[in-house]
C-alpha cells in the first residue's frame, strides 16, 4: 500500500496484505488491527483508538507519528523514524524504542520501559509497566501542570526516568502510587536522573499515605524522593472505640518501641489510612473475640434450658382417662364444657379426639412418662457485622442425657448431663474459634392441677481454643490461645394451664440469672502481637413473659400427638458490661479496653414442637425455635427419644 497525495487515508478492518505500507504524503490513519507490518513513514501516520493494541511491526522515515483516542498503543518494536511523536489523548506505552523527539500534550500518557528521544511533557508520564525505567536519549523537560507518576514498593524500588541529556523542570505534580503497603520511614527513591544536570524544581506531591509524607530532593543530576514520618498519630485516624483503644496505646509504645515491636510500628506507618484502621481492628480482636464467644455460649445456656422446660411440659401433660376410654366416647355424649370450650365452639383438626388429655389434668397418666431420656441439638446462629463489633457465625451440635422420676403426685426431679461443641467464624476472617462444653444440671417441677412451678440449674464448663489471622502491610501472623471458663445458670418459671377439650393455652412467667466466669489468656505465634487477656466476669438477670398454645392428635391406641406454638419475650433487667483489658503481651503495664458484642435489653423467641408418645415405654419429640435480637438471629433444631420403665 503507497498513501500519496496532502489528505488523509483512513484504514478500517483487518487487514492481512504482507508487501509493506509507504507514507508518501498526507495523512494515513488506523488502529493497530489495520496498520499492520512495517511502515515506510515519510509523512504521517496516526493510531486512532478507543481499545488496546500492539504495533509491532517497525517505523522507519522521515515521517511524524500522533496518538489519538482514548485507547492504548503499545509500540514494541526498534522504530526509527525520525520526526516527532505527539501524543494528543490515551496512552503510547513505548517498549521498544523511538528515536525522534516525543511531545505528550496534556490529556495524553507516555509509559513504558523504552527508549525514546527527547521529550517534552504536558501531560502524564508513567515509566514502567509496573515499576520500571524510561529511558530518555536527549533531553527532558516537565512544564507546569504536568503530572509524573511514580510507582514505589515497600523494598526502595521505584520507577525512573533516566536522561541522558539535561533534564529542565518547571514544576509539575509528582503522583506517587505505593504498591504494597509495609513502607518505613526514611526510604529513598530516585526517580529522575539527568547526566547533563538537573535544573528547576518538580512542583506539589499528590499520595495517599496515612502516617507518612513523601518529600523531593533536587540534587545537580538526580531527584530523590524520601518517605518521612508526618505528625498525624495512630489515634487521629481511628473510626470506632476499638480502633482508638488500640491505636492509642500503639502511639504510646511507639517512642521508645524496640525488637519486633519497632518493626510493627513501622509497618503500621507505612499503610494508607483504610489499612491503618483495618490494622487496628485486627490487631484488638483477640480481646473483641474472646468476649463476643459469650453470645455463643449462651445459645448453648438458653438451648439447655428450653430443653429442661420442654421435658418438664410434656410430663405434666396428663389424662384422667385412658385413650381407650376416649375412644369409646362420642362428641354428642359430653357435658361439662369449660369456658374456653365455648370460646372455641365445635372447633377440631382431623384426628382430634373428642376428650383430649388437656381435659384432665391431674398427671395420673402423663403423654410422657418419667425415666431416661435423650436430645440431639443443632443450632446455628448470626451476628450481622456492625462498624465497632465484628460479626459472626456460629453453629453447634451436641447431646442431652437426662433421667427424671415422680415424688408424690405433684412433684417430678431429674438429673441432665451432656456436651456440645460450638465453631465460630468471624466475618472477613479465616480465624477459628472452638468452643466445647460439659454441662450438668438439676431440675424439678411442681403442679397441683393447672397452676405449675419449675425450676433448674445447670453448670456448664467450657474449654475455648482459638486462632487467629493478623495480616497487614508484609506482616502475617496467627496468634493462637486456649483457655477454660465455667457458666452457672439457674432458672424459675410459674404459669397456668387453661385446658378444653381441643387445646390447651398457657401463660408463664420466667425469671432467668447466669453467672460466667471465662479465665485469662495469652496468645502465642504472633510475637510482639500477642495478647494478654484479663480474666472476664459477667453475671445477667432477665425475665420472660409467654404464651404457649398446643393442639392434641390422636392416631391410634396408645399413640398420640402433641403439637404446639409458643413464644417469649425476653427482658434484660440486669446484665454486665461485655468490655475486657487487654495488653500486649510483651509489654503488660500498657492495658486498653476492648468492647465486646452486647445483646440487647429485649429479645424474641418463637417456637413450635410436636411431641408423642408410641406405646406406653416410648417418647419421641422434635422442636425448633427461633432468637431475633438487634443484630444476632438464632435457629435451634432439636430432636429427642425417652424410655420409662
Amino acid at each position: 500500500l503507497v498513501k500519496q497525495g496532502t489528505g488523509t487515508l483512513t484504514l478500517s478492518g483487518a487487514n492481512t496484505y504482507s508487501g509493506g505500507t509507504t507514507v508518501s504524503a498526507g495523512t494515513l490513519r488506523g488502529t493497530t488491527t489495520s496498520l499492520q507490518g512495517d511502515i515506510t513513514n515519510n509523512a504521517t501516520v496516526t493510531f486512532d483508538q478507543a481499545g488496546s493494541g500492539t504495533y509491532a511491526g517497525i517505523l522507519s522515515g522521515t515521517g511524524a507519528l500522533t496518538k489519538t483516542g482514548t485507547g492504548t498503543v503499545m509500540l514494541s518494536g526498534a522504530n526509527t523514524y525520525a520526526g516527532t511523536t505527539t501524543i494528543s489523548a490515551g496512552r503510547l506505552e513505548v517498549n521498544g524504542s523511538l528515536v525522534g523527539p516525543v511531545t505528550n500534550q496534556t490529556g495524553g500518557t507516555l509509559s513504558g520501559i523504552g527508549q525514546i528521544g527527547t521529550f517534552e511533557n504536558f501531560g502524564q508520564v508513567a515509566p514502567g509497566n509496573s515499576i520500571g525505567t524510561l529511558v530518555v536519549n536527549g533531553n527532558f523537560t516537565s512544564q507546569a501542570n504536568s503530572e509524573y507518576e511514580v510507582e514505589i514498593d515497600p523494598n526502595g524500588n521505584s520507577d525512573l526516568i533516566q536522561v541522558t541529556g539535561s533534564a529542565t523542570l518547571n514544576g509539575g505534580i509528582v503522583e506517587v502510587q505505593p504498591l504494597g503497603s509495609g513502607f518505613i520511614p526514611g526510604t529513598d527513591y530516585t526517580i529522575l536522573t539527568a547526566a547533563g544536570g538537573v535544573s528547576g524544581t518538580l512542583g506539589s506531591l499528590s499520595h495517599n499515605f496515612a502516617f507518612l509524607t513523601p518529600t523531593l530532593t533536587h540534587l545537580s543530576h538526580s531527584v530523590l524522593l524520601r518517605l518521612t514520618r508526618n505528625s498525624i498519630n495512630f489515634a487521629d485516624l481511628a473510626d470506632t472505640s476499638n480502633q482508638l483503644a488500640v491505636a492509642t496505646k500503639l502511639d504510646t509504645l511507639s517512642a521508645g518501641a524496640t525488637g519486633d515491636m519497632d518493626s510493627v510500628i513501622n509497618m503500621l506507618w507505612g499503610l494508607n489510612a483504610d489499612q491503618a484502621r483495618d490494622a487496628f481492628r485486627q490487631i484488638g480482636t483477640g480481646a473483641q473475640f474472646k468476649g463476643s464467644l459469650i453470645s455463643a455460649v449462651e445459645t448453648s445456656t438458653n438451648l439447655y434450658l428450653q430443653t429442661l422446660r420442654r421435658r418438664a411440659w410434656g410430663l405434666r401433660q396428663g389424662r384422667k382417662q385412658t385413650l381407650q376410654d376416649l375412644q369409646a366416647q362420642s362428641f354428642t355424649s359430653q357435658s361439662g364444657h369449660t369456658d374456653l370450650d365455648q370460646a372455641i365452639g365445635t372447633f377440631r383438626l382431623p384426628g382430634t379426639v373428642d376428650r383430649s388429655p388437656f381435659h384432665h389434668t391431674t398427671g395420673e397418666f402423663p403423654l410422657w412418662k418419667p425415666g431416661f431420656w435423650m436430645q440431639g441439638l443443632g443450632v446455628y446462629g448470626k451476628l450481622s457485622d456492625g462498624s465497632n463489633i465484628a460479626g459472626f457465625e456460629f453453629h453447634n451440635e451436641g447431646v442431652l442425657l437426662g433421667v427424671d422420676k415422680r415424688l408424690g403426685s405433684s412433684w417430678l426431679f431429674g438429673i441432665v448431663g451432656g456436651y456440645t461443641t460450638t465453631n465460630v467464624t468471624f466475618e472477613g476472617t479465616p480465624n477459628t474459634h472452638t468452643i466445647d462444653s460439659y454441662l450438668l444440671g438439676l431440675y424439678s417441677s411442681f403442679s397441683r392441677g393447672a397452676p405449675y412451678i419449675d425450676s433448674g440449674v445447670t453448670l456448664a464448663f467450657n474449654h475455648y481454643d482459638n486462632e487467629r489471622h493478623i495480616a497487614f502491610g508484609t506482616l502475617d501472623r496467627t496468634a493462637a490461645s486456649t483457655f477454660n471458663g465455667y457458666k452457672a445458670s439457674m432458672y424459675l418459671e410459674s404459669g397456668h394451664r387453661w385446658s378444653s377439650h381441643y387445646m390447651e393455652i398457657q401463660p408463664l412467667l420466667a425469671l432467668h440469672y447466669s453467672y460466667l466466669h471465662q479465665q485469662g489468656s495469652t496468645e502465642s505465634g504472633a510475637q510482639s502481637l500477642n495478647l494478654s487477656v484479663d480474666d472476664f466476669t459477667a453475671h445477667s438477670f432477665r425475665t420472660s413473659l409467654g404464651l404457649r398454645v398446643a393442639i392434641p392428635v390422636y392416631l391410634g391406641p396408645e399413640t398420640e400427638v402433641i403439637g404446639d406454638i409458643w413464644g417469649r419475650w425476653n427482658r434484660k433487667i440486669f446484665e454486665s458490661d461485655y468490655e475486657l483489658s487487654a495488653r500486649f503481651a510483651d509489654v503488660p503495664s500498657h492495658v486498653f479496653r476492648i468492647q465486646s458484642y452486647q445483646p440487647r435489653e429485649n429479645r424474641g423467641i418463637l417456637g413450635t414442637s410436636i411431641m408423642g408418645s408410641l406405646g406406653s415405654r416410648y417418647q419421641v419429640g422434635m422442636s425448633y425455635y427461633s432468637q431475633i435480637s438487634d443484630r444476632l438471629v438464632t435457629h435451634t433444631l432439636t430432636g429427642n427419644i425417652g424410655f420409662s420403665w
